[in-house]
């Protein structure tokens, strides 16, 4: 009768299946995806004053006033402006965030937050090194990411004021 030893070289099934199953992708095998980028873009209103636009860039963005003045006058001279490209989920969570920062204490007549979408941002397009910049007056992004206002495409609801010290 023939035992068997613990040294044997005979291969079961499932030994080769366990030889076969590997626990972390081979880097060699997949092209990693660079996740897309997108950009978050706040939309005019007459409801909102350039201090507030500045101050709600410093908090939410953490950028400097200068950064956010040239976004406070994008907003208000080109109807848009980008202020951060990122990743969907962290573009998202800005957008949400611009949507809760709440009311202009310094205009009797804001009633809430300002508008915010986000919209892919083509990689050759954004001349801003991906963080911040100027938006762009070709539209205003998906109606779906909108939170409310006016189309500022259509041409309805308020324009933008140039030098008047009105909203941004």
């Amino acid at each position: 009768m023939a035992t068997l030893c613990a040294t044997s070289t005979e291969q079961t099934p499932a030994t080769e299946e366990r030889r076969s199953v590997r626990t972390r992708p081979d880097p060699a095998d997949a092209q990693v995806k660079q996740p897309k980028q997108w950009h978050v873009v706040l939309l005019d209103d007459d409801d909102h004053s350039y201090e507030y636009v500045i101050r709600m860039m410093q908090e939410l963005f953490a950028h400097p006033v200068e950064k956010g003045f040239q976004i406070a006058q994008a907003v208000d001279t080109q109807g848009r402006a980008i202020c951060l490209t990122t990743h969907k989920e962290r573009a998202e969570f800005k957008r949400d965030q611009i949507h809760a920062y709440g009311r202009d204490p310094l205009m009797a007549r804001s009633k809430g937050s300002m508008s915010a979408v986000i919209e892919p941002a083509d990689l050759g397009d954004d001349d801003h090194g991906g963080e911040g910049g100027e938006g762009k007056p070709d539209g205003a992004g998906r109606p779906e990411d909108r939170r409310d206002g006016p189309d500022p495409q259509s041409g309805s609801g308020s324009g933008s004021q140039s030098g008047s010290g009105g909203g941004a």
